[in-house]
């Protein structure tokens, strides 16, 4: 009743509001001819000074109207909150132009539902689509929205390069908004993630400062105190935050619970209360989850220490390589090395020309050439021919991801995918790591042999 009833009385207040603002205008004509004078002195009062009341209660329709427009805007946000998701996306998607009646306010109002809607549903792709076209100046009406929701979906993409790319902008927000503290709790989220101490606490205290008690404010405190807590009396708090807000971040995405519970665990474990963590990773694991929260609960500690076992060599490959001895050996191993954005000219063509002549072998791929180098050039990493060791990446970060389908098409698989400087994919990672392959983020291979092997 409830789902139909508000949506009726926001349809109403328009109704109403529209027929008595044209019933006005329509008097005000009216009012001038012969035979209206009743309609003339109750608008504008008798000749003697009397008032009338018309142009007074004019204010009415325009008030529902307002009302109308208010509520319309925000119907969508509604929608979610009370968990209709398939009410909100079909409302939504059906207004997400502007038009006489639809404004670019109340467009961006939309999108910004539309994309929250989506990722509760674990579409992501989809929502950041939506959520980048509603784009705007942080002070816009539904901005913050806006920002916050493609902060999370940036988050369960793993895509930290497009969350940094909305966090340049958020600098100069000062509203104390549920939106606001969640957008401090991304960022807290997103500087745990990188490791960076600083960053995390300071969009913490942020988060605090609008909210102190917000569901998103009690995630980031968990995060940062898994990462950074120097004292018993912090992880005390972050579990006690994290477990009231643990119904209400269900509530928001739904797919991220086994992730947040993972993250409990841990902060139970550090606590010394297995009993409670194992009873929190059991619930974690019945829950339906979305691929980060997947991987998250599947790097979980087994509860017993006892029933660790020491992985065998292949099973130890699948993680992001950062120590020296894992370096050396990923390059040493090498033989054959598919380069993936390989060009005639720049770092892309110098790389791959230093590490031939260590003599290793180099295939080019890069749809845009037929030969590189002196080398013929695949399309695609999936089409080169014979096994590959290590595949090269110089793409722009943000294209990283678009190649993992090809690389795990690649048969046999490479032991090493090797992500040149500045380039970094969280979401790659994750996907290739899962698949077992090994991976190396920003680093150049041109610098690191030299350093790593004394030439």
């Amino acid at each position: 009743m409830k789902k139909k009833l508000y949506p009726a009385l926001v349809s109403l207040l328009g109704s109403v509001g529209l027929a008595g603002a044209l019933g006005y205008l329509f008097a005000g004509v009216l009012m001038f001819f012969p035979g209206f004078e009743k309609l003339s002195e109750f608008m504008v009062g008798r000749t003697d000074l009397t008032p009338g009341y018309g142009w007074t209660l004019v204010a009415v329709p325009f008030v529902l109207l307002l009302a109308h427009l208010y509520t319309r805007a925000r119907l969508g946000f509604w929608f979610v909150r009370h968990g209709w998701i398939d009410e909100a996306i079909a409302y939504t998607q059906a207004r997400l132009k502007t038009g006489l009646f639809r404004s670019k306010n109340e467009v961006r109002a939309h999108r910004a539902a539309l994309g929250w809607s989506l990722a509760h549903r674990g579409e992501y792709a989809a929502a950041w689509e939506v959520l980048e076209e509603a784009d705007a100046p942080p002070g816009a009406p539904f901005a913050t929205a806006v920002i916050r929701w493609r902060l999370e979906v940036a988050l369960r993409r793993e895509n930290l390069v497009d969350c940094h790319r909305v966090l340049e902008r958020i600098d100069t927000i000062r509203a104390r908004t549920a939106d606001v503290c969640a957008i401090w709790g991304c960022a807290a989220e997103v500087a745990a993630r990188e490791s960076d101490e600083v960053a995390c606490r300071e969009a913490l205290e942020k988060a605090r400062w609008v909210d102190a008690d917000a569901p998103r404010t009690g995630y980031a405190a968990a995060l940062c105190a898994e990462a950074f807590a120097h004292d018993d009396e912090e992880l005390e708090e972050a579990a006690a935050s994290l477990k009231r807000a643990l119904t209400a971040l269900d509530r928001d995405l739904p797919l991220r619970g086994p992730e947040a519970r993972a993250h409990l665990a841990e902060v139970l474990r550090a606590l010394g209360r297995a009993d409670q963590a194992r009873a929190v990773l059991e619930e974690a694991r019945a829950l339906e989850g979305d691929p980060r929260s997947v991987f998250v609960l599947s790097q979980t500690p087994p509860d017993d220490p006892e029933d660790t076992v020491e992985p065998t060599d292949d099973a130890k490959r699948g993680r992001e390589l950062t120590d020296d001895d894992d370096l050396r050996e990923a390059i040493a191993s090498a033989e054959r090395l598919a380069v993936i954005g390989m060009k005639p000219s720049g770092p892309a063509l110098d790389v791959p020309r230093y590490m031939e002549a260590r003599g290793y072998a180099v295939v080019p791929v890069n749809p845009g050439y037929d030969e590189v180098a002196g080398h013929p050039a695949a399309d695609r990493v999936d089409e080169v021919e014979g096994p590959v060791d290590m595949v090269v990446v110089f793409r722009r970060s943000e294209y990283v991801a678009d190649h993992v389908d090809e690389i795990l098409g690649m048969s046999p698989p490479p032991r090493t995918v090797w992500m040149q400087l500045g380039i970094r994919s969280p979401e790659a990672t994750r996907r290739l790591t899962e698949a077992r392959i090994d991976v190396v983020q920003d680093r150049c291979l041109q610098i690191e042999y030299p350093r790593l092997f004394d030439v």
